[in-house]
């Protein structure tokens, strides 16, 4: 990826919120590149407690903040695991999929061509 594609998905997620979170940052392209796993998995490849992947998880997600009534984005979803409630499962939802495509899409198509 060359510094200019970077600047553009930098810009991008700025646009979004300018005080976003690196972990936020991190946890949303985790999900994008790892769908379908466990909150978890998260964690562990951060190094972070669940508390902070949560919060993570949530900043993405359609919660509304209860400090300053903020609503997320709603890019991520996460919902217990059919096979074993202790565990949260993450993945895009269709707003963040064609968010994260949007961000990344003009690479797939230099090498799709």
């Amino acid at each position: 990826m060359d510094k200019y594609k970077l600047k553009r998905i930098l810009e991008k997620l700025q646009q979004i919120d300018p005080a976003m979170p690196l972990s936020a940052l991190q946890a949303f392209v985790w999900v994008a590149m790892n769908e379908g796993h466990h909150q978890y998995d998260l964690e562990q490849y951060l190094g972070t407690t669940n508390a902070t992947a949560s919060r993570s998880i949530q900043w993405w997600s359609d919660w509304k903040s209860f400090k300053d009534g903020k609503k997320g984005p709603g890019f991520i979803e996460s919902y217990p695991d059919p096979a074993d409630k202790r565990y949260r499962v993450v993945r895009l939802t269709k707003k963040g999929r064609a968010f994260w495509e949007q961000l990344v899409g003009e690479d797939h198509d230099q090498k799709a061509g």
